[in-house]
């Protein structure tokens, strides 16, 4: 016969190893290093929705760089003057999604170059790269095409697929 008290397999639910809370209050705030008064330190952020507001304020200023881009590459600005500030906003907002989600791309690119593993992430740090690099001469020369809704488009993409992935 199987005991109420006997212990379970591992991976399983066990009421007998889950502490009273209410008796345990005082021990879990000391435990806590910034307790103080409080009784549990509960997170600010949960570390799910962090790259999800991550990714929408990407997606937010990706937007904003294509509508750019569709001026600049439709429209043709005949004015030089405005056509490198059309190119100045979409290089600025480039970076942004840059410093927001290209990061951890490029972390995890290089820690697997490390270790000596060619994956996903190198392929799309290399088009970020290439087409980041072609479009910032573009508009340091003043001259050529700009990519850098493209940029904007792979790192969302990448984080999306990145963000579901490690929800499952």
């Amino acid at each position: 016969m199987h005991s109420p008290h006997a212990s379970a397999p591992s991976g399983l639910y066990n009421p007998s190893t889950v502490p009273d809370v209410a008796s345990s209050s005082i021990e879990s705030a000391a435990a806590c290093p910034a307790a103080g008064p409080i009784v549990c330190c509960p997170p600010l952020a949960s570390s799910r929705q962090l790259p999800w507001f991550r990714i929408a304020l990407g997606i937010f200023v990706a937007c904003q760089t294509m509508v750019l881009g569709l001026t600049v590459n439709l429209a043709g600005a005949d004015d030089p003057a405005a056509r490198l500030l059309l190119q100045l906003g979409m290089l600025v907002a480039t970076v942004v999604v840059l410093l927001l989600l290209g990061l951890p791309l490029a972390a995890s690119a290089a820690r697997q170059l490390r270790s000596g593993t060619v994956s996903m992430e190198l392929f799309f740090l290399i088009g970020i790269a290439a087409a980041f690099t072609i479009s910032t001469l573009s508009v340091i020369r003043r001259d050529g095409p700009v990519y850098f809704e493209v940029v904007n488009v792979l790192l969302v993409i990448y984080s999306i697929g990145q963000a579901i992935n490690s929800h499952n």
